[in-house]
């Protein structure tokens, strides 16, 4: 959750356009610094991994993290392919490696952008001390919509380039669901969603991307909601 692990960010005592850069260069880098370590406690149950303990291998999670995921990533991807393009031509190595590190960053800018922004924002609430038998039923459906936005969507091509994900709504709602679906059922949950007055969210990425950014410049909070769901 962005509140959260950027709180660090939010309180910092800095110009804003400083904490505008903190956050760029996470972004451009969050596969690795967020994603990998937090995604690989919670599918092997290992210790949480942080901005605080990320270089930490003496821990089981950050051992995996770094010695069986990025190393050999690292290695294979920006030592070994560079090395070999250079053997088959001078100067093949390097270019290869300079345009290699260009994808990596655009890719890592790109799945931040199409992630976290329909997650963070004033308009969307956290939910605290969430009981454990009440993480199914009625109560889980509404706290993912209204805990999550959705991005413009409805083209092949403009769902394609948010990797269907601008259907967070309904990947939240149904996250088993092959992801073409989502755009037969969107109308669906929507239309349940006004007929009973459930808040469903939906702009451009642009638009979720400026509120995100208020968010973890602790410029503005979410909607926190303990207990019972707001009406």
């Amino acid at each position: 959750m962005v509140e959260d692990n950027l709180k660090w960010l939010a309180d910092m005592n800095v110009p804003s356009p400083v904490k505008a850069l903190i956050l760029f260069f996470f972004a451009s880098t969050w596969k690795f610094t967020y994603y990998s370590g937090r995604t690989l406690s919670y599918l092997r149950g290992y210790n949480a991994v942080n901005f605080k303990n990320f270089l930490d291998v003496r821990q089981k999670a950050q051992r995996h993290m770094w010695f069986e995921l990025f190393l050999p990533y690292i290695t294979f991807n920006f030592v070994l392919l560079p090395l070999a393009c250079e053997f088959i031509a001078p100067g093949f190595g390097v270019n290869f490696l300079i345009m290699r590190l260009i994808a990596e960053y655009i890719h890592n800018i790109h799945m931040f952008a199409v992630i976290i922004p329909n997650h963070a924002g004033a308009d969307l609430c956290r939910f605290d001390n969430v009981e454990k038998m009440k993480r199914r039923g009625p109560e889980y459906y509404v706290r993912q919509i209204l805990g999550s936005a959705n991005f413009s969507n409805g083209s092949e091509w403009l769902d394609l380039g948010h990797m269907y994900l601008n259907y967070q709504i309904e990947h939240h709602l149904f996250p088993a669901l092959p992801m073409r679906q989502y755009r037969i059922i969107q109308p669906q949950v929507r239309a349940v969603c006004e007929k009973y007055g459930v808040n469903y969210i939906q702009e451009s990425v642009f638009m979720r991307g400026f509120k995100m950014v208020k968010i973890a410049l602790g410029n503005q909070k979410m909607r926190r909601v303990s207990g019972e769901l707001p009406s």
